[in-house]
């Protein structure tokens, strides 16, 4: 199943579903943003709208959210006040120079073959001193061949993913002109799960 109509099908059990790697992403991904109030803030692929509404709830100025599932723009409308959204890919979208102090991308980067122009872009989007937190699917997991799944009542359904090293990340973070701050590789059931990282531009 292609990527985006997988998104698309997802959508309407998105914000629900109750998995590991979702909510440790969540829940670490605001345990490392900084203070939110009067920012500008990017989410590149923000799914269903948790984290441009968690955004809005902190007082956040400006909340771009972009996401290529139409879908999911519309489940995240739903749950948003003054947010702006993008459908489309980001593998394509030009973002403007300097118009974010945060940009967030959970569990959106391995879906993408290559890291390198998208890492880029997000971090092109930065003012000096913004910070990028970004979290995926751990590599290790791949490795051992988990795949990236949901379910819709009794069916089970994937979507392509990739797999990219922790190194390939901090590399081209670095290559980009951020510091890598923090990082975190949850466990559950004895294998970390995902990873987040928190770099800042300088």
């Amino acid at each position: 199943m292609k990527v985006q109509r997988g998104y698309d099908r997802w959508a309407t059990v998105y914000s629900s579903e109750k998995n590991p790697v979702k909510s440790f992403s969540d829940e670490i991904i605001e345990e490392m943003l900084p203070n939110l109030n009067g920012k500008r803030i990017i989410d590149a692929g923000c799914g269903s709208g948790y984290f441009c509404q968690y955004a809005e709830q902190q007082g956040a100025k400006e909340i771009l959210g972009i996401d290529f599932s139409a879908k999911m723009i519309e489940q995240a409308n739903k749950v948003c006040q003054y947010t702006k959204f993008q459908v489309v890919d980001i593998a394509h979208i030009e973002i403007q120079e300097a118009s974010a102090d945060v940009v967030i991308c959970a569990l959106v980067l391995g879906h993408l073959e290559r890291l390198e122009p998208i890492i880029q872009k997000l971090s092109n989007a930065l003012t000096k001193d913004g910070v990028l937190v970004i979290s995926d699917f751990h590599p290790f997991l791949s490795l051992k061949g988990q795949r990236r799944t949901f379910r819709i009542g009794k069916n089970n359904f994937e979507v392509p993913h990739y797999i990219h090293m922790l190194s390939e990340y901090i590399n081209l973070l670095t290559q980009c002109g951020l510091t890598i701050q923090q990082m975190e590789e949850p466990v559950w059931i004895d294998n970390p799960v995902i990873f987040v990282l928190k770099a800042k531009k300088h």
